[in-house]
């Protein structure tokens, strides 16, 4: 028996409805599905709900129904307990759902039967010197001004090494994942997700030449 994530966007009727089937047929063939609190609710199904902080614990795949915000946020759920994620789209762009609604029973079928490749995604992490505060994100992170009308400037070391500064609206993180995010929109390159590198890709800057950056993170580099 494996114990399955169901992760939704519940202000989406059709991912309510597809969670709901996909609980009863998980059910029909001897598996235990598990939802969060909120999407418990929407389907009508309170007996399933668990706490978020809670839904990756002991699942073997969390199936997240809903549009790129809705796998973020899986990911952000489970990925510290090495769930793999499968994003079945709801939603309006796609980039990180590829599996459409009508394939949703098929998908979680080949899953089980071992029919299927793991992407492993690059995630970035974020300390903030002097205080306990840790975030991991898959798409980016973004450094940015507090008041508006205003630019910041920006130094950026590699391991105590000045690497640049900026002088700019923000600076963004961007991981392969995240590069037709964010990253994109303030004119970032695109680049193959399975490439282990980061992206640092200003927002504004005042530059005479625009130019984005790519930290490379083989060794050979």
């Amino acid at each position: 028996m494996a114990r399955v994530a169901i992760l939704l966007h519940s202000q989406r009727p059709a991912a309510v409805k597809a969670a709901g089937e996909l609980v009863e047929w998980l059910a029909d063939r001897g598996h235990e599905s598990v939802l969060s609190s909120t999407g418990a609710d929407a389907v009508g199904l309170l007996d399933h709900g668990v706490d978020e902080d809670e839904i990756g614990v002991g699942s073997d795949l969390a199936v997240s129904l809903g549009g790129d915000g809705s796998i973020l946020r899986a990911v952000r759920l489970v990925a510290d307990h090495d769930v793999p994620v499968l994003g079945v789209n709801f939603g309006q762009l796609g980039y990180l759902t590829e599996i459409e609604p009508e394939e949703m029973f098929r998908s979680v079928e080949r899953f089980f039967s071992g029919d299927h490749v793991v992407e492993e995604r690059m995630r970035v992490e974020v300390r903030v010197e002097g205080t306990d505060l840790v975030w991991r994100a898959l798409n980016e992170v973004v450094v940015e001004k507090v008041d508006s009308g205003r630019t910041v400037r920006l130094s950026v070391d590699f391991n105590d090494d000045f690497f640049t500064t900026y002088s700019t609206d923000g600076l963004i993180v961007a991981t392969p994942t995240g590069s037709t995010a964010y990253s994109l929109s303030a004119r970032g390159p695109i680049v193959d997700p399975m490439h282990r590198a980061l992206l640092l890709t200003p927002v504004a800057p005042h530059s005479l030449f625009d130019r984005r950056h790519q930290i490379d993170n083989r060794r050979d580099a």
